[in-house]
């Protein structure tokens, strides 16, 4: 839809600002309701390759998440990995846990293969903008306008959805504050060749210095992504080696799980979790994904929970005037609250395989011997951690599709 067939001074249902997998799945989800949506993307998305083939990038996807997407009609099922099992085991560990369920955990995509599907779907059905840098926030009597920080035409909507990041921006503008806590860690990501091929299998394990690793599936069975969180000095080390040291690396870490034998281009960047003050912060802005919180990446929650926030979205969009005072104070609570439990969760995790003293090491096996061999008990937390648990369905519904 071509923005010079569009009036510039008309007023859209709704304004989604960020084009990651959380804006695109909310502006294509809206626009399939019927609502004019304008998309506001500082740079269209571009597919990205490395030297073995894979985006670095990738997103492990729960069956909900699956669904939305299947529902948007932007799911590929040839671009993407089945996990079907996980095992995770610590350096010093003697127990293993070893998860798995009667349908597929997740599916592990390449980041830019879906957003750029997600971004030409998006672009038949709503009015993109690009490149649009937001630089002014204001609210009207019956709408917000968002400016750009040329001379491009601005945008007025009823309803403004911040999906740009935790870097602050339309959430700042309007007064939101993210809390954020710098992790003293550093992740790499990467793309490795391995000699075993993966069958559907994903590997995490936890190191004595407070590192995680983990690998996980590609379409290809001998390829997997690699995310690797280490304290910043052995980040530094890390990236100084070579490829062969780097992947003798990987397999002493792993204890030779993968038989990791070739390794991509490697990228770095700083951890950090952290959660806005208030997702709702004033009446016709609403902030979803990263805007809202930053996850840890160590169970790959991130753009599962923002998808959370696009379905739970749905079901309370009002009748009519789409910001009407209070009505986003319910949601506001809800996604505030299940970011809370996933933040303390991953807190949780880290501090229990991060202690050091051989008694906690020792009530820690012990503990995972217990859950492992305590059926109903994993399998409750592995329908949480699949997003259709009673913790990860409140205010949404269990489907996991649009409502």
């Amino acid at each position: 839809m071509s923005e010079q067939t569009l009036s510039a001074s008309k007023t859209h249902d709704v304004a989604v600002v960020g084009a990651g997998i959380v804006g695109l799945a909310a502006a294509l989800a809206l626009a399939q309701r019927g609502l004019r949506v304008a998309l506001l993307e500082r740079a269209a998305p571009e597919r990205v390759r490395s030297a073995l083939g894979f985006d670095p990038r990738t997103v492990a996807l729960a069956p909900p998440a699956v669904t939305l997407l299947k529902d948007l009609g932007v799911w590929d099922d040839a671009e993407a990995a089945a996990i079907d099992r996980m095992e995770v085991w610590e350096e010093e560990g003697t127990a293993t846990l070893h998860f798995g369920a009667d349908e597929t955990l997740a599916h592990v995509v390449e980041n830019s293969a879906l957003t750029e599907r997600m971004w030409s779907a998006a672009e038949a059905c709503v009015e993109v903008r690009c490149p649009f840098r937001v630089d002014g926030y204001n609210e009207l009597e019956a709408s917000a306008a968002l400016s750009g920080d040329d001379d491009a035409p601005g945008v007025e909507a009823r309803l403004v959805l911040a999906a740009d990041g935790a870097s602050g921006g339309v959430g700042e503008l309007a007064g939101a504050h993210l809390r954020r806590s710098r992790l003293v860690q550093h992740a790499i990501v990467s793309v490795v060749h391995c000699q075993r091929e993966h069958e559907g299998v994903a590997l995490q394990r936890f190191g004595v210095h407070g590192s995680v690793l983990a690998l996980l599936p590609l379409a290809d069975p001998r390829h997997r992504a690699l995310i690797w969180s280490l304290p910043t000095l052995q980040q530094e080390a890390a990236m100084a080696w070579d490829d062969d040291a780097f992947c003798r690396a990987l397999d002493d870490e792993t204890e030779a799980a993968a038989q990791v034998r070739g390794v991509g281009p490697r990228f770095t960047f700083p951890l950090r979790q952290g959660l806005a003050a208030d997702v709702n912060p004033s009446q016709r802005l609403v902030m979803l994904g990263d805007a809202a919180r930053t996850l840890h990446p160590m169970a790959g929650q991130g753009v599962n929970v923002g998808l959370e926030d696009v379905r739970a979205l749905l079901v309370r969009l009002p009748e009519g005037d789409l910001a009407p005072p209070g009505a986003w104070r319910r949601f506001a609570a809800d996604r505030r609250a299940r970011s809370k439990l996933m933040l303390g969760l991953h807190s949780a995790l880290l501090a229990a395989y991060g202690a050091k003293a051989p008694l906690v090491r020792a009530l820690r096996n012990m503990g995972v011997r217990f859950l492992d061999g305590n059926a109903p008990i994993k399998a409750q937390l592995v329908r949480e951690a699949m997003g259709v648990g009673a913790l990860a369905t409140v205010g949404i519904g269990g489907s996991g599709g649009l409502p």
